[in-house]
């Protein structure tokens, strides 16, 4: 098995490969023409055949209020059409068939899959649930013979073989009553399921799985994302997951997703709603995007080149509900972003756009561009004995927080909260005033934050 640190230095010559000096931060968000009908956007996907957008939405007092459903764009969101009206649509796939897939409760019916041919004009009933079930994820990819369908339950992953003609529940070594929240399939068939008691994988199409979240277990995981890097080898493969708690992690192909490693902490109850990468064609650049919702409020994290995230929430309204993203390839140099909100309101599922541009010819032999403003540092020692000394360096003067979490993200301490000049500061930390066991210091400078994992023996 290969050491964690070895991952860790792969997975991060793998990310920063390619670092480009171009941000998307001067982008701002505008409101779309129309909005969808519901109560709020349950998800958004843009057809890659067509560019048509797509929006599941919830009801808002249902049935005297605005009903949820289906809805299309085929003008970018300046107007909507109602396709399928319910209870509540709750997500949306273009399958690898090019056919959609949506999970819809055309309440009193139960919640079912439906699949169109047609570009969503219809819809048919593939495979309805059982009472008290629903759907909160779907996945598709080929498989020997014929397309394997997985649905993310309430009851966990329920599968078909053979393109929706027959289904059973497949879940084994998922535990019994385990919500399956997000889904992914990676090139090689490889399926990862995220659930409200960790996070999964199968390498035989479902038949078995294995929990990857290691300290994380009890996590519950929202957003799953498989991400092939440039290289386009197997081993070249992360697999991305966002929790309830504010946590992103990272797995590997190198690991067979053994275990899934901590890469960032928003905050605790910041439910990562979705995690998604998406490459320009004129050089394989890596555009992250990152959504969180929460009751007091979410944000949007973007990033371009590294994963060095930032918030990106010009031109969005304050306390924003975000639900789901999409984005749309518009040309070799840009992409188009749509942003759905959560209102639970009359009209409460808003779409806002804004494009993220890149300048050609310019990314080969640039200098790294430093997109926090400061660099924080493992501290030393780690494991805590005693006392460690915690690091950072201020590229420019400024305010800067630095703050201690522990695994389940409630803050243990401030350590340092002021205004610092440019330069090198360092902050001793007593391990005998704490107990035992994992945590995590965060530094918050502007909007940028950094934070890794501090262990106390």
């Amino acid at each position: 098995m290969i050491q964690n640190s070895t991952i860790m230095k792969k997975l991060t010559y793998s990310v920063l490969l390619c670092l480009f000096s171009v941000l998307l931060f001067g982008q701002t968000w505008q409101p779309t023409g129309s909005n969808p009908e519901g109560g709020g956007i349950t998800e958004i996907i843009a057809r890659e055949s067509n560019g048509h957008l797509f929006a599941t939405t919830g009801s808002f007092n249902w049935p005297s209020g605005d009903d949820g459903g289906v809805r299309r764009s085929t003008d970018n969101g300046d107007t909507w059409e109602n396709l399928y009206d319910a209870y509540v649509a709750r997500t949306i796939l273009e399958g690898p068939d090019g056919n959609l897939y949506a999970s819809i409760w055309p309440y009193p019916q139960n919640e079912g899959l439906y699949r169109s041919t047609d570009n969503g004009n219809t819809w048919t009933l593939l495979k309805a649930l059982g009472a008290n079930d629903n759907i909160f994820s779907i996945a598709m990819v080929m498989g020997a013979t014929d397309y394997i369908i997985y649905m993310g339950t309430r009851n966990g992953v329920y599968r078909s073989l053979n393109n929706g003609s027959t289904w059973a529940y497949a879940n084994t070594g998922i535990p019994t009553g385990s919500w399956v929240r997000g889904l992914d399939v990676d090139p090689n068939g490889v399926v990862a399921a995220g659930t409200t008691k960790g996070a999964f994988v199968s390498f035989d199409d479902g038949g078995s799985w294995t929990k990857i979240t290691g300290e994380f277990e009890n996590d519950t995981v929202v957003s799953v994302q498989f991400d092939l890097l440039p290289e386009s080898k197997d081993d070249d493969i992360n697999l991305y997951l966002g929790t309830s708690s504010g946590y992103l992690l990272v797995s590997t192909f190198l690991t067979a997703y053994a275990v899934a490693e901590f890469v960032y902490f928003f905050g605790a109850n910041m439910e990562i709603t979705k995690f998604m990468v998406f490459r320009l064609t004129s050089a394989l650049i890596p555009y992250y995007f990152l959504s969180i919702y929460s009751a007091t409020g979410g944000a949007f994290y973007s990033a371009m080149g590294n994963l060095y995230l930032q918030l990106f929430i010009n031109g969005l309204p304050t306390a924003i509900a975000i639900s789901m993203f999409t984005a749309i390839l518009v040309n070799s140099y840009t992409l188009r972003l749509f942003c759905g909100l959560y209102g639970n309101t009359n009209g409460g599922a808003k779409v806002y756009k804004t494009d993220t541009d890149a300048i050609s010819g310019i990314f080969d032999g640039l200098p790294f561009a430093d997109p926090f403003g400061f660099s924080l540092f493992q501290n030393n020692p780690n494991p805590v004995l005693q006392k460690t000394q915690i690091e950072f360096e201020l590229h420019e003067k400024g305010n800067a927080k630095l703050s201690l979490t522990d695994i389940t993200g409630a803050k243990i301490k401030t350590l340092v909260n002021s205004f610092l000049d440019k330069g090198r500061h360092a902050v001793t930390l007593n391990g005998d005033d704490i107990k035992a066991g994992i945590y995590f210091y965060t530094l918050e400078v502007g909007n940028s934050i950094q934070t890794k994992k501090l262990i106390v023996q």
